[in-house]
């Protein structure tokens, strides 16, 4: 969507939380039971087995400086979202200094109402516990094209990044919308596994870029380090 650092390179700013990716958009719809996908910049790695799934998955992914997606659809259809968010500098989240977790989680979800969905309404917002930690679980009721369809969003920030996992549904089923975001959330690994065909050199550390303070030629590099395409 649009939406202690280390350097690695004269350019690259590295720090904690962490996954791997081996092409960005080379997944085609695969087995539940067998596959791992590995987001890039090494911001996590999720399982395409999860529980949350019925069936076989569809994937679609994409991936900028600001952050990457992962879209899912399983075999009944539903779709699930799953957005990383670079917060180093991000132009569309002003974050003040000294921001607490619960702030930080808030600000993120503010821009999706006021960039993403503007006119939804707000079901629900609170803070929850995920496997990610301290998190905010949200609910939007979304009105538009003449339906009706209901946005749950747990949103987590770790590092200089903010993990976003997203499910929609059509009728607004409470218990199940905690229950598949929770499972989504836990299947979320940070840091990543390493994917056998990647190169030694990968590190430990998700790869971040500095939105504000990098040349053009800077975050060119970062994307090709990240796979990032």
């Amino acid at each position: 969507m649009r939406h202690p650092m280390l350097l690695m390179r004269p350019m690259l700013l590295l720090a904690v939380a962490s996954s791997l990716l081996t092409a960005c958009a080379s997944h085609k719809p695969s087995p539940q039971s067998t596959l791992t996908y590995h987001a890039p910049a090494q911001a996590y790695s999720i399982n395409l087995g999860s529980q949350a799934f019925r069936g076989n998955v569809t994937l679609r992914d994409s991936c900028t400086s600001l952050g990457s997606t992962l879209d899912i659809t399983d075999s009944l259809g539903r779709f699930f979202r799953v957005e990383v968010i670079n917060l180093l500098n991000n132009p569309n989240i002003q974050i003040p200094e000294f921001s607490d977790e619960n702030t930080i989680q808030e600000l993120v979800l503010n821009d999706y109402l006021s960039r993403v969905h503007k006119s939804a309404k707000l079901v629900e917002q609170r803070p929850v516990r995920s496997r990610l930690g301290s998190s905010l679980y949200a609910v939007l009721e979304i009105n538009a094209f003449q339906k009706t369809e209901f946005v749950g969003y747990v949103v987590t920030r770790r590092g200089n990044f903010a993990y976003v996992s997203q499910h929609i549904q059509n009728n607004y089923r409470v218990t199940d919308m905690r229950d598949v975001l929770a499972v989504l959330t836990s299947e979320i690994k940070i840091p990543s596994m390493t994917p056998p065909s990647f190169p030694r050199e990968r590190t430990d550390l998700p790869l971040f870029i500095d939105l504000k303070n990098s040349t053009i030629e800077q975050i060119t590099e970062w994307q090709k380090v990240s796979h990032c395409t």
